[in-house]
């Protein structure tokens, strides 16, 4: 008899444009299934088809791909994989991949025949069957496939328009495993879980450092951001909308790292798409910067981000796998927005003390004050809290490949 093919698993996400967070989730899965020696067939699918490997990611299929049979076959996966995305609909994935002209247009259909129409519009031009983009149910597929979930997020789940939540809940208690990535989110579900219960797991992402060590990383940077690493600096981020609100408190904090710890800002865009759009703002900010500083090019692969963020000494942003990237290689870090729930709710499930709340930039001089004690606490605390989370990081997958027969 001819030897069996290997399993095939879709992995679906956020991957149609280049938000490094998102990015991450195919390329540490095939890293862990590499790792356990499992012998699988991944394949990425988003809503729309996108090849970003000058990047370092790997090229996606369009979602209507997912469900005409040309991949998945009877007792495959499908595995969906976080970033906050159990509380977005049609109309929110969608608009990421639009212009401020698409988004427009968006808003004033909503307004005019109403949000929950336009949605259905959305995904039916997609050939989507599930409620949501990023919740998907077994019962969506013509073929018989197990459907698991990877340390995924999103409170905004519990806002959802009432008949799309309950059909949202429908959909997770079919799923053959469910993890979700901090305490509120669980909360959320527990009433509502799968057979299987509902996981706790830290964000996948965080096993980055086994997998990209910082020599592998700098031999594979551009030299022009190796030179813009070779003194101390301190990671800077923010996004266009927290950035333009907060200009002037962002560029004071910036100036105290160099006066108080000799510390230039590094400002470094990490979401480059309609909605975060790090490269505007901080293009702006670097012209209003009176102390030392330099801007990471804006074309900065996955893999120079991640350099960026391992060899600093402070990372200070609002992206939440900025803040990963530095748990990861051990490296101080703050979230720069404490409206972020869900910045807020990873710090606190998986962070230290010290680097568990967002800063409150209405007051520079007490942001300044928690990057000190951020700088004095011993490394030897991130790198016990580091290893703890890769072990936890670990054992989800472990749990997650067992609960569909892959591995052992």
């Amino acid at each position: 008899m001819p030897p069996m093919s290997p399993r095939r698993i879709a992995l679906v996400g956020a991957y149609d444009r280049f938000n490094y967070g998102d990015l991450l989730f195919p390329l540490i899965t095939n890293q862990e299934l590499s790792r356990r020696g499992i012998a699988a067939e991944t394949r990425p699918f988003s809503l729309r088809e996108a090849d970003l490997l000058c990047y370092g990611a790997i090229p996606n299929r369009r979602m209507s791909e997912l469900h005409d049979g040309s991949f998945l076959r009877d007792g495959d996966v499908c595995m969906i994989n976080g970033g906050g995305i159990l509380g977005v609909d049609w109309i929110d994935v969608y608009s990421h991949t639009l212009g401020p002209l698409g988004n427009k247009a968006l808003y004033y259909g909503g307004r005019l025949i109403g949000r929950t129409r336009v949605d259905r519009l959305i995904r039916r031009s997609f050939a989507g069957r599930s409620c949501t983009p990023f919740i998907i149910a077994p019962g969506d597929f013509q073929q018989r496939i197990d459907v698991v979930y990877n340390a995924v997020g999103g409170t905004e789940i519990a806002s959802l328009p009432d008949s799309l939540r309950q059909a949202a809940y429908q959909a997770l208690q079919q799923a053959q495993y469910l993890s979700v990535r901090d305490a509120q989110v669980r909360d959320i579900l527990t009433p509502t879980a799968p057979p299987s219960g509902v996981n706790l797991s830290p964000d996948s992402a965080v096993l980055m450092s086994r997998f990209y060590p910082v020599d592998k990383l700098s031999h594979h940077a551009r030299s022009d951001l190796r030179a813009l690493l070779a003194q101390p600096y301190a990671c800077v981020q923010a996004n266009v909308g927290f950035g333009s609100a907060n200009t002037d408190r962002v560029r004071v904090i910036c100036e105290g790292l160099y006066q108080q710890h000799g510390l230039r800002a590094l400002l470094l865009p990490i979401g480059r798409y309609t909605g975060l759009d790090d490269d505007l703002y901080l293009r702006g900010l670097s012209q209003q910067l009176r102390t030392p500083h330099a801007l990471v090019p804006d074309d900065a692969s996955i893999g120079e981000i991640m350099l960026a963020i391992a060899r600093s000494t402070l990372f200070l942003g609002t992206s939440l796998h900025g803040n990963i990237t530095a748990q990861s290689f051990a490296v101080p870090h703050l979230g720069l927005d404490s409206r972020s729930p869900k910045l807020g709710a990873y710090l606190q499930t998986w962070d230290i003390a010290p680097h568990q709340r967002c800063v409150d930039v209405g007051d520079p001089s007490k942001v300044l004050e928690a990057v000190a004690h951020a700088l004095e606490t011993p490394a030897i605390e991130r790198e016990r809290k580091r290893d703890e989370l890769i072990a936890a990081a670990q054992d989800n997958y472990g749990r997650l490949f067992a609960s569909v027969g892959l591995g052992t």
